[in-house]
């Protein structure tokens, strides 16, 4: 079993790796480690008027894989990609890997976003408007996997 998160999202739900250690599963959790991205925080000042917080801590996914009792894999190239991957999904243990990633690029839907005019816009309809680009987004990428 492999599951996907963001570091914000595996902030929040990293420690069910103790579970899997207790039940002896062994899943491969990989964590998109790229840290604040200043694309999206600039989404809800937008949206919303305001600033809002999004800078995460900086964590030390390895010391944190050596206290959960879990094997730790680190990915920063392209490169390492498949023989990183290869280790995890070999590996009869739970595996946290770490895959450092970089947006270089701002996403098609948040430039989008930037063509609205957020702040003339009431704060509901700002938000409905936010919402539907971010599930077009999801959609898009949904399909062009498929």
């Amino acid at each position: 079993m492999v599951a996907c998160v963001g570091d914000g999202g595996f902030l929040l739900t990293g420690l069910e790796l103790l579970t899997a250690r207790r039940c002896n599963v062994a899943p491969v959790v990989v964590v998109f480690a790229e840290g604040p991205m200043d694309s999206i925080s600039s989404v809800p000042s937008r949206v919303m008027g305001r600033e809002t917080c999004f800078d995460l801590v900086p964590v030390n996914y390895e010391e944190l894989a050596h206290s959960l009792d879990v094997e730790y894999i680190r990915i920063l190239r392209d490169s390492e990609l498949e023989s990183g991957l290869t280790r995890a999904l070999t590996t009869e243990a739970p595996v946290l890997v770490e895959l450092r990633v970089s947006y270089r690029e701002v996403a098609p839907y948040l430039k989008r976003a930037r063509r609205v005019d957020w702040q003339n816009l009431p704060g509901a309809v700002a938000l409905r408007l936010g919402s539907r680009l971010v599930v077009q987004q999801v959609l898009e990428g949904a399909t062009s996997a498929g």
